[in-house]
């Protein structure tokens, strides 16, 4: 799968809204021994946060039942830890 295709898949299974929908840009990932990919992206367009942020994060839970899918945000001095599970692809976090 060429670079490119991984990137439009992250895309995607992989999104942020907030005033508007987030685009990606893949910067490059590490595949760990544990069975855990890290991809490293960044957004073309500074993120305007809202109070909201809305989160979907259903990347292979086609394909692995059993996936699940973990985010840490961090903002200011506040920490969100968020998992997805297939049925649970989507999370709100509120910023207030």
């Amino acid at each position: 799968m060429s670079f490119q295709k991984i990137e439009e898949y992250l895309n995607q299974h992989f999104q942020i809204f907030s005033s508007y929908k987030v685009y990606f840009k893949l910067l490059g990932f590490e595949v760990m021994l544990n069975d855990q990919i890290h991809f490293y992206l960044e957004s073309e367009k500074t993120i305007k946060l809202n109070d909201d942020i809305q989160f979907q994060f259903d990347l292979l839970m086609d394909e692995f039942q059993e996936q699940q899918n973990k985010i840490d945000f961090k903002f200011r001095t506040q920490v969100f830890t968020l998992v997805f599970f297939k049925d649970e692809p989507k999370k709100t976090i509120r910023l207030s």
